[in-house]
């Protein structure tokens, strides 16, 4: 049952806008530690071929 059609959710937007807001509550932690996983790698290829870090 999605939230338009249920009329006592205390949903007050459209079941498209709550994907959206539940999607952006949830993404910023999982590329954050995705991000933690690459850096080790990153590093290291940049040692590898002498490139700078920034």
């Amino acid at each position: 049952m999605t939230a338009s059609e249920n009329p006592g959710s205390s949903f007050r937007f459209s079941d498209t806008q709550a994907y959206k807001r539940f999607g952006n509550a949830v993404v910023v932690p999982v590329v954050e530690a995705i991000a933690k996983h690459m850096l080790p790698c990153i590093i290291q290829n940049c040692e590898t071929l002498s490139l700078p870090k920034h």
